[in-house]
């Protein structure tokens, strides 16, 4: 196995442990993400974890593109739901 399918493999893995997390804590607290919210956090923990994997740092400005867009999905992890972009109170 060359290191580039090793690293998609480690990649994966922890991904996929990451999301198991992540939907452990949002049951916990009777929060159920729609489909929307679902891809995104997907696709913000898949980069995390290649990130992690490769070492790779993040895009200019210090915050990735599915975080900045996560973040103006107006996430509220207090209330459980999707609230308006303008009352998101995510920390930045």
């Amino acid at each position: 196995m060359n290191d580039a399918t090793m690293q998609a493999a480690q990649t994966a893995t922890l991904a996929e442990r990451m999301l198991s997390q992540v939907y452990t804590l949002l049951h916990a607290q009777n929060i159920t993400p729609n489909a929307v919210q679902q891809q995104m956090l997907t696709s913000h923990l898949r980069a995390m974890a290649h990130r992690s994997v490769t070492g790779e740092p993040l895009p200019e400005g210090g915050r990735s593109a599915s975080a900045a867009a996560t973040h103006s999905a107006g996430w509220s992890a207090q209330e459980g739901r999707c609230r308006p972009a303008t009352a998101c109170d995510l920390p930045g």
